[in-house]
């Protein structure tokens, strides 16, 4: 059971971040019956979706980064008396100056540390930094070069039929492509998805450069995707959500029961001491579950896993601002199916 142990609300602060905030901090207000916090949301867009859902807004500075920004955010927690900042933008320099935070009394509920934060968020140095033992990689190689490109589709070719590539950095799977064997450039820019291109295609595109931003060749994963929603204290797993994503329409997906996906985000939360709210994504081999990406902040489509009846961003709130006890966190429902359903809203005059 949650005891109040304040009179006055908890500020908390969410950055800029993505569109789905406003559905995270709708289902955090729905919740919070007592009205046990305060949600301030800022943004540089001061049309921001997730300002409408927010009980205070901001509008953050343009041009400011790096420890500018971090300043400026330290100005922030002390005006608003911010208790939990929860942050998006600036993620890596802002837990570079975690003590700062807690000296001025505001918990900086990130992922990792910053060295951390900064291998997770490229998906190569990922792969290379986790031992196997612990979660099986896909085939990979790095390139950066037209012959580094070639070189590695040629090994990869002789180990897997199909082949794919992506950025190193990316996010929403931006840049995502399938390399087709047999393909047209028609067929490449007439097709549905737009993720397919011609091994040939791309070398052509890659070779008006003599140096690219780095992309992974990689064995493509024909099974079942799955997003894993996760609360966790310092390395240790709290609980998660595992949802199953259709192969045939994707706006339906479903809670999972998976004992050996979750031992595997435990190992993984306990090897990289992850923290708060944060998302691991996995897609198969055939029977064999494969590391995408380790999401560090609140998946996209985190609302979703409210209605397996855990709402982990409320009861990350109430964890870690001493509002309840890991024991008072429900566990969530398995089984049911849910679908994303577009919906209007009125954001004002």
């Amino acid at each position: 059971m949650i005891v109040v142990k304040c009179l006055m609300a908890i500020t908390v602060w969410f950055n800029e971040s993505f569109s789905s905030i406003y559905n995270v901090i709708s289902d955090i207000r729905e919740a919070d019956t007592k009205g046990l916090f305060h949600i301030l949301c800022s943004h540089r867009n001061p049309e921001f979706l997730g300002i409408a859902a927010s009980h205070v807004s901001a509008v953050e500075p343009s041009g400011v980064t790096g420890e500018g920004y971090v300043e400026y955010c330290l100005e922030m927690c002390k005006r608003y008396e911010v208790k939990l900042f929860l942050p998006t933008r600036g993620a890596i320099a802002l837990a570079q100056r975690y003590v700062d935070f807690i000296a001025i009394g505001t918990k900086l509920l990130s992922c990792a540390d910053s060295n951390t934060l900064d291998i997770i968020n490229n998906k190569a140095r990922l792969y290379s930094n986790i031992d196997p033992a612990i979660v099986n990689i896909p085939d990979y190689k790095t390139v950066t070069t037209v012959s580094e490109f070639e070189e590695a589709v040629g090994w990869l070719k002789e180990r897997h039929s199909r082949l794919c590539l992506k950025p190193s950095v990316s996010v929403h799977g931006i840049g995502f492509k399938i390399l087709a064997n047999n393909i047209t450039e028609y067929d490449c820019v007439m097709s549905d998805t737009g993720t397919k291109i011609g091994i040939e295609q791309m070398q052509g595109a890659l070779k008006d450069k003599t140096v690219f931003k780095e992309l992974m060749v990689m064995q493509y994963l024909e099974g079942a995707e799955r997003s894993i929603d996760c609360l966790a204290d310092n390395g240790s797993l709290i609980r998660l959500v595992i949802r199953l994503k259709s192969s045939e329409l994707s706006y339906i997906q479903r809670f999972e029961h998976n004992p050996a996906l979750t031992e595997i985000a435990k190992r993984l939360t306990a090897a990289l001491r992850l923290n708060g709210i944060y998302n691991i994504q996995f897609k198969d081999s055939g029977s064999t579950h494969y590391l995408l990406e380790i999401n560090t902040r609140m998946s996209g489509g985190l609302h979703y896993s409210t209605l397996s009846g855990l709402n982990i961003a409320y009861w990350a709130l109430c964890l870690f601002s001493g509002q309840c006890t890991e024991s008072d966190i429900p566990s969530p429902n398995t089984g049911l199916k849910i679908a994303k359903i577009p919906a209007a809203v009125v954001l004002g005059m």
